[in-house]
């Protein structure tokens, strides 16, 4: 640059002008080199300015943290236990359904087992003798 010194002589410091002061006293931040529209209005990300952070948390942040990750697990486990939960209700509304489904079953086929005994019996009394329903031997009710 022109008009530098070179990096060998010390330079001279002006106390007019205000110092301005990093929280890390070292070297100034690597620069990413980015194209000028990529981030438009959002600005850099953090990762430019990561050696500046300051990376000491104070008791009452830890806390605060601590207490944040234990509702956030709290709250994890709670969301599991409903999960597993519903997921047992679920199975055990399927097998009421499929026991109703089987007793329905179960009561029809007797319906139809019933009915059919009651024609079986109807035809017996009709093949026996047409007199013989009329003159009383037999019920006159077959159905």
């Amino acid at each position: 640059m022109p008009g530098a010194p070179p990096p060998t002589q010390p330079t001279q410091h002006d106390y007019s002008t205000p110092v301005q002061e990093r929280p890390n006293r070292g070297q100034p931040p690597q620069r990413f080199t980015f194209p000028s529209n990529q981030f438009g209005k959002r600005g850099r990300p953090l990762c430019d300015y990561l050696q500046w952070f300051d990376t000491a948390q104070s008791d009452e942040d830890k806390a605060h943290v601590e207490q944040t990750a234990r509702w956030a697990r709290e709250r994890y486990q709670r969301m599991k236990q409903e999960e597993q939960q519903e997921a047992k209700r679920k199975q055990e509304q399927e097998e009421i359904r499929i026991r109703r489904e089987n007793i329905e079953r179960q009561e029809a086929e007797a319906r139809e087992a019933e009915r059919e005994r009651k024609r079986e019996r109807a035809r017996r009394a009709k093949e026996a003798s047409p007199e013989a329903i009329r003159k009383g031997k037999y019920p006159r009710c077959t159905q």
